[in-house]
């Protein structure tokens, strides 16, 4: 079964992007705590209202949840073949803003009734994007 649930902080300020059929994309990597010393950085990929719910609501340093699946994708470019994996959120829900905003803010910027999103009907393939390369020396199989 192919099911991840990640949290951690947002590395960038979220950008929703719209593919050709118009549907809402966003790409953003997670820091996630391995341990004390080492932070990891997950690549996520939110669809449609996902990806409207946290261009709307979150920024940069925001702690969140995400739960979805693991994905892996090939591609050719300059002659080399390159894979890419990356998490494809279902759901997703801000935790916390980052102390920046916690302290000018007068309250939580966040409606209550927002904080969790359901992706739907997301496509299994990106659209667009910049891809995270991973070659084959890179996975561990």
């Amino acid at each position: 079964m192919n099911n991840i649930n990640i949290t951690g902080r947002i590395g960038s300020n979220p950008e929703v992007k719209k593919t050709q059929s118009g549907k809402s994309v966003m790409q953003i990597n997670l820091a996630v705590k391995r341990d004390k010393e080492v932070t990891d950085w997950i690549p996520v990929v939110l669809w449609n209202q996902s990806a409207d719910f946290i261009g709307q609501y979150a920024k940069k340093g925001d702690l969140i949840e995400v739960s979805g699946r693991m994905q892996s994708r090939s591609y050719e470019s300059q002659g080399q073949k390159r894979t890419v994996l990356e998490v494809i959120a279902n759901n997703t829900a801000i935790l916390s803003h980052s102390d920046k905003q916690q302290n000018n803010s007068g309250g939580n910027p966040y409606p209550a009734q927002n904080q969790r999103q359901n992706g739907y009907n997301e496509p299994s393939q990106p659209e667009w994007g910049n891809p995270i390369e991973i070659s084959s020396e890179d996975l561990p199989f």
